[in-house]
């Protein structure tokens, strides 16, 4: 699964491999929820294109509310 990220993807062989528990760890204010959210929407807007069904994700933060994550996301998808 390519993270959107070329470089990244180039690094990890490819993307990430499907069935994978992927953390993001980092100290606060490293973007790591910018950069999750980043992954899963590249993904699903790359599912969208291709009409595929996207498997399940899950994204937990343990430093932000669910409110606060879906602005984000929105916010992200809106450009806003």
């Amino acid at each position: 699964m390519s993270t959107g990220f070329p470089d990244l993807d180039r690094d990890l062989g490819g993307g990430f491999e499907r069935q994978e528990l992927i953390i993001v760890g980092a100290r606060p204010g490293m973007a790591k929820t910018s950069f999750a959210l980043q992954v899963i929407q590249n993904y699903a807007r790359r599912c969208r294109a291709r009409q595929q069904r996207p498997d399940w994700s899950i994204f937990h933060s343990s430093e932000m509310s669910i409110k606060a994550i879906v602005r984000r996301a929105v916010a992200e998808t809106t450009q806003i």
